[in-house]
């Protein structure tokens, strides 16, 4: 039985004293005196009955008192401790150095409605008080621990909704640590770990065992000093959906860190690293610990600055196996001129996986935008990346490939940032797609970047090139594989090949500068700009139906297919690449074919959007600058669609005298082109309307009326004849 005292008034007192002759034990409830001889927990005499609660099942009640501050003596445990209604002032409970306060079981328990103090006290010279709660307690509401040793919680207990502080401590002494363990919880509680000063140590937040920051509010304050304030997570705990602020360090110390190690995840939580005039604040992945779906943002430098300030960002870090998992991150660019953006990176075997990192530019002169970097033989994965545009002078966001990392199927879209592989070991790096505006910007240094691996069809409007920022290796290529379709819109400069392997390669813009297009068999070069000399076996498709693509020259040795849309009878409409009415191949050199075309390599020419007429003559297919002599194409399998019945007949190249493909001065003359014209009637059937119809299906039901009725009366003859013979014969 455990009997609870309201202690009002010295009436009462003494209605208690006369009712209890015998010491309470602890069975009951101690309450702590109006009237103590001392601020001594562990003196018998302070409370009523005289007895100290310390025992698993004690609980101790706190009411009006003449002392309120309150130290612990000696190991103390009670299962529970409350404060009552008629509190006037906070209570300051001190677990001193050595000695420890063990609340084991309801709790603490507040209705005064005032906030109530515990300590953990420490000592010099590595001692220190110690606060724990066990067997599910509760460290309630409006509880304040400061924790100056060791708070812990341990067997699913909680930390309800208190305020924690874990202060730092100077040299020689031992830092504050709130540890959680057993499935314990954070709940809704407010946890500040204090950053150190120039020579201490700072607060630390560790989860164990399962552990779960649930709901809280977790900050991580920046240092003068080198030791960082943090929060760890080990052995499967989880950030919940907790959030946590990382602060930026004060100028040349470091910044708040959290921790996730050993398969902890950062759950659902939110995650702020902030940047600023120091070293920014940090989260950290360990030994396949993962992001879970948490929401991260490292910010960039918004403070210091300057030509030779230190500003540096807040930043994200995955190192050994860890995993971003579905989680989204935004590293946003300095806002002050010189600081650096913020910064999420991965090395070792880390991936990128489902994540989503977005990296904003610097809104300042030469402030640096946010970046994702990968290193080592991490992996992007199946992440999406996106880089943008600085603004006011600042440096765009960027994603960066080095060493052995690879793309996987990773989704990048550079809308005014930066994709930079010259840092990565050759041959260079795949990545699922690629897309983005004008701005864009993807340096290959001397590598090859494959594109297409997650079978998306994308726009690229910005520009790939060799080189990059301090690099000037050249020879950089490109490689379309997968499904999908790429379509480059800019104007490119990179010098080494473009291989086609797989699905469509559209250039609306330029790849002039790239040292050759070879297209392999099932493959697809498409577009209306300009493109290099042309090899391989598969298929050149010029324009978007229709259109004109110029190349140099092409080898057509290995069974190069073509397909050309014409929809204009007469010549093309040379000055519009986009939309020239028939497909045409441009071929700008000398020798526009290294070899006559033969029966490997088909030529198709679809006729669905023309309408036909007998005697009308098509242009287009092949256009060469310099005359050609039909028989360089006639052995080729021409196939024609979308005939309408119509005949087609080849009549090879014939001279155009002038080409204006907008290459002043006045366009091309004298070139050749391939002529086309049409014979026949056709298939198709004239259309004589509804009525007239009606009346052929009315004259043809007249038909079989008529012939039917005759064959009635041939019959009704016969019959009739039948029997008159009959009756004669009678």
């Amino acid at each position: 039985m455990t009997i609870y005292y309201r202690h009002k008034g010295c009436a009462l007192f003494v209605v208690a004293v006369a009712l209890f002759t015998l010491p309470c034990s602890n069975l009951c409830a101690q309450e702590w005196k109006v009237d103590p001889a001392s601020g001594n927990w562990n003196t018998a005499s302070n409370w009523t009955p005289a007895t100290v609660p310390n025992s698993s099942t004690a609980t101790a009640i706190f009411d009006v008192s003449l002392f309120t501050s309150l130290a612990i003596s000696a190991n103390t445990q009670v299962s529970g401790i409350l404060f009552d209604g008629g509190v006037m002032n906070p209570y300051t409970i001190t677990a001193s150095p050595t000695f420890t306060m063990t609340i084991s079981g309801v709790g603490i328990s507040n209705i005064s409605g005032i906030t109530q103090i515990f300590v953990a006290a420490a000592g010099p010279v590595f001692t220190f008080g110690e606060i724990n709660f066990k067997n599910s307690a509760t460290a309630g509401s409006s509880t304040t621990i400061t924790n100056a040793g060791f708070t812990q919680f341990h067997d699913m207990s909680n930390a309800g909704s208190a305020t924690i502080n874990n202060p730092g401590a100077g040299f020689g002494a031992t830092a504050s640590v709130l540890d959680l363990f057993d499935s314990s919880t954070a709940g809704n509680a407010t946890i500040n770990n204090a950053g150190s000063t120039s020579t201490g140590l700072a607060g630390v937040t560790n989860f164990h065992n399962a552990s779960t920051a649930a709901s809280a509010t977790i900050n991580n304050a920046g240092s003068s000093g080198f030791g960082n304030s943090a929060t760890k997570f080990f052995d499967t705990s989880t950030a919940g959906n907790a959030t946590i602020n990382n602060a930026v360090g004060s100028s040349g110390g470091n910044g708040g860190v959290t921790e996730f190690r050993n398969t902890s995840t950062a759950g659902n939580a939110t995650i702020n690293n902030t940047g600023g005039a120091g070293f920014g604040g940090t989260t950290e992945f360990h030994d396949k610990s993962t992001a879970g779906s948490a929401t991260v943002t490292n910010s960039g430098a918004s403070a210091g600055g300057g030509a030779f300030g230190t500003a540096f960002g807040g930043s994200t870090i995955f190192f050994d196996s860890s995993s971003a998992a579905n989680s989204t991150f935004v590293n946003t660019g300095a806002t002050v001129d010189h600081g650096f953006g913020g910064g999420t990176s991965f090395s070792g075997s880390s991936t990128a996986a489902n994540g989503t990192f977005t990296n904003e530019g610097g809104t300042a002169s030469f402030a640096q935008g946010g970046e994702t970097g990968f290193a080592g033989t991490s992996t992007a994965d199946a992440a999406t990346l996106i880089a943008m545009g600085g603004a006011n002078g600042g440096q765009p966001g960027e994603i960066g490939f080095s060493a052995d990392s690879t793309g996987g199927t990773s989704r990048v879209e550079l809308s005014g940032g930066v994709l930079n592989i010259g840092g990565h070991n050759a041959p260079g790096l795949t990545i699922g797609s690629l897309e983005g505006n004008g701005d864009g910007r993807v340096f290959l240094g001397g590598n090859n970047l494959s594109v297409g691996s997650n079978n998306l069809s994308t726009t690229f409007a910005g520009q790939i090139q060799d080189g990059g920022p301090f690099n000037t290796a050249t020879g950089g290529s490109l490689t379309k594989i997968g499904n999908g379709a790429l379509t480059l819109s800019g104007t490119n400069s990179y010098t080494g090949v473009t291989a086609v392997n797989g699905g469509k390669l559209v250039v609306d813009g330029s790849i002039a500068s790239s040292s050759g297009v070879a297209v392999a068999a099932g493959a697809t070069l498409a577009g209306h700009v300009n493109v290099s000399a042309i090899s391989g076996a598969g298929a050149i498709a010029p324009g978007n139906s229709p259109g004109i693509l110029t190349a140099t020259h092409i080898d057509p040795s290995t069974g190069m297919s073509f397909a050309f849309d014409f929809a204009q009878a007469g010549s093309p409409t040379y000055s519009n690449a986009a939309a020239s009415g028939n497909s045409v191949l441009r071929l700008t050199d000398a020798t526009p074919f290294t070899m006559a075309l033969n029966s490997a390599n088909k030529i198709t020419i679809d006729f669905s959007a023309a309408s036909l007429a007998a005697g009308e003559l098509f242009r287009g297919g092949f256009f060469t600058d310099t005359p050609t002599a039909t028989s360089m194409v006639s052995g080729a399998n021409f196939l024609y669609t979308g005939t309408g019945g119509f005949t087609v007949n080849f009549d090879g190249f014939v001279t155009e005298p002038i080409a204006e493909f907008g290459t002043p001065p006045g366009g091309v003359p004298g070139g050749t082109v391939l002529e086309f014209d049409i014979s026949g009637t056709g298939t198709s059937v004239p259309d004589l309307g509804s009525s007239v119809l009606l009346f052929v299906l009315a004259l043809a039901g007249l038909a079989l009326f008529h012939r039917a009725l005759g064959l009635q009366n041939v019959k009704a003859g016969v019959n009739g004849r039948q029997a008159a013979r009959l009756s004669q014969g009678n």
